[in-house]
């Protein structure tokens, strides 16, 4: 993955206060209780979950411009693969937020199995669904922020590295 780090916060935040207001935001909902997570085992292992996953660090990370390679260290516990599953997340539910955003600006193509209401079923379900996602953000970040984040900053690489680049230096992670 590859990040133009430099210019992140300059163009997906408004103002230094709306920048300021997200980070707040973050901050609220880590200390109000909701991203405290549970265990429970069965026969298989110890399974984590919570509201805030590894793709919400990996998302918070890329928009506050950190170098993942230093500050993003899944736990063993979430995955052998943290990395790669973190990021593959972030792609799925920025695939749906894409397809709401397109359905919210009318440019959206329904597929011809689906009826207009089904179509639009679907679209309000998965608005819910990266609504929800977001709300580690607060209101600050949107799903239109989120989709023009990913598409015009974040460029896929093998998943096997990390890259960010930072003007001419080029951070690798292995």
């Amino acid at each position: 993955m590859t990040t133009q780090i430099s210019n992140i916060k300059k163009e997906i935040f408004v103002t230094k206060e709306h920048y300021l207001h997200f980070r707040q935001s973050w901050k609220d909902f880590i200390n109000s209780g909701k991203a405290k997570p549970r265990y429970e085992s069965d026969a298989y292992g110890m399974y984590k979950y919570g509201n805030l996953r590894g793709s919400h660090h990996l998302l918070f990370c890329i928009l506050t411009e950190k170098d993942l390679s230093v500050t993003f260290k899944p736990s063993d516990c979430e995955s052998k693969h943290g990395f790669e599953d973190a990021y593959s997340e972030l792609m799925r539910m920025y695939a749906k937020a894409a397809k709401v955003a397109e359905h919210d600006a009318g440019t959206s193509k329904r597929p011809s199995y689906l009826t207009p209401q089904k179509y639009t079923a679907i679209m309000k379900k998965s608005r819910s669904e990266i609504e929800e996602y977001l709300e580690p953000f607060g209101k600050s970040f949107t799903i239109e922020m989120f989709t023009r984040l990913i598409r015009d900053y974040v460029k896929p690489a093998k998943l096997s590295n990390v890259k960010l680049s930072k003007g001419d230096d080029v951070l690798e992670a292995a």
